[in-house]
This record gives C-alpha cells, sequence and structure tokens, in this order.
C-alpha cells in the first residue's frame, strides 16, 4: 500500500474491510506459520512463539497454532536434529558432546527439559 502511495486513513480502512471479510485473519496466519516454521525450518514451539509474538500475534492465536503439531512428531523431529548433529560433533567426552547439542537444539527453540531428557535416553554415559 505503501508503494501504491495509499493514504493511512485508507489502508486502515482497507485492512478492517479485509478483517472483516476474512481475508486478514491472525489466528489462520499462526497456524500457517507454525506449521511451515516447523516443518520446512524444523523450529521449536519457543522459537516459534517468539516469532509470533514479535509479529504481534496475540496469545490466544498462537496457541491455537501451536496446537497444530503433533507431540509425537514433535519428539521425532527433536531426536532427528540430535542424532545430526551428534554425528557432527567431533569431540570424544560424551557430556561435552551432549552440551554442545543441546545447546544447537535450544537455538532451534526446543524446549531444555524436553532437550535434556531426549539427549540422556538416546546418548547415555
Amino acid at each position: 500500500m505503501k508503494t501504491l502511495e495509499i493514504s493511512h486513513d485508507l489502508q486502515g480502512k482497507l485492512i478492517e474491510l479485509l478483517k472483516k471479510e476474512n481475508f486478514v485473519h491472525e489466528k489462520r496466519f499462526a497456524e500457517s506459520y507454525v506449521r511451515g516454521k516447523f516443518r520446512n525450518n524444523a523450529w521449536g514451539m519457543q522459537k516459534i512463539k517468539q516469532g509470533l509474538k514479535s509479529k504481534g500475534i496475540k496469545q490466544r492465536d498462537i496457541n491455537a497454532g501451536i496446537q497444530q503439531i503433533d507431540q509425537e512428531e514433535y519428539q521425532m523431529l527433536l531426536k532427528k536434529l540430535a542424532h545430526a548433529k551428534m554425528k557432527l560433533v567431533k569431540q570424544k567426552n560424551i557430556l561435552v558432546r551432549r552440551k554442545k547439542v543441546a545447546d544447537y537444539l535450544q537455538r532451534k527453540g526446543f524446549e531444555m527439559h524436553l532437550v535434556w531428557g531426549m539427549l540422556k535416553e538416546e546418548f547415555p554415559d
């Protein structure tokens, strides 16, 4: 709208009309965003939630979007990423290797309690 040099008043009216006609729908956007970031970018829930918050999406719409993630699929992705990263870490000490993998998974947005529980189970001492 800015490139078309539409006035701010008209921009606001157009956005309200689009919302009224259900063309702009935050819940639908949140659901689509969650699916895309989870499946295409392999992001964890924390990073997805933060991304939606930074876009000004309401908490109830964020929660509705997060419901799109199947917990079994979430756990499988977490394990897949951990195994792939563990192969790349060249440290001999298992504790150091697990810490490096945990840091990686935390940056991807996975919850630390899930990460450490899975790492202890998948890569015992």
